[in-house]
């Protein structure tokens, strides 16, 4: 069972995915099936095991690192409907990555319940591609603190 983290967790848990974490959405080979991820990426994988612990995902280490130097490098991934529940659960202490944050929630709107959501699947296909754009710019753009 997951334990439920407290408020100073989420503030912590908030500015470490503002430096280290990313937010992806792509459309599935399916049409019209969406895939949100997002990840953390550190070096210490004890961190990465906290992010876990509470949220659930995985954690797995990047295959090879291309240059001998450097640190082996570890990465935490959550997906879809826990994904929401993490960007949800850290949304008032974000900072840098706002914007993104923004985009999730408004593509969280786009999601149907049920069985029976196949229409607003279809019909919110355009909206979709539209946020998916804009969070392709939104983690290149660079940072900007709000």
């Amino acid at each position: 069972m997951r334990q439920r983290p407290d408020r100073d967790l989420l503030v912590w848990m908030a500015g470490f995915f503002d430096g280290e974490g990313c937010v992806i959405m792509r459309e599935r080979q399916r049409p019209h099936r969406w895939h949100l991820t997002v990840t953390v990426a550190n070096v210490h994988r004890e961190v990465l095991d906290l992010f876990a612990l509470h949220f659930g995902g995985r954690v797995y280490r990047k295959a090879k690192e291309s240059n001998p130097r450097w640190r082996p490098c570890w990465f935490w991934a959550i997906e879809s409907r826990a994904a929401h529940i993490f960007v949800e659960s850290i949304s008032p202490f974000v900072r840098l990555k706002r914007l993104q944050v923004e985009i999730v929630k408004e593509f969280r709107a786009t999601i149907g319940t049920g069985r029976k959501n196949s229409i607003l699947r279809t019909t919110a296909q355009p909206r979709r591609e539209e946020l998916r754009e804009r969070l392709t710019a939104a983690n290149h753009r660079g940072l900007e603190v709000n």
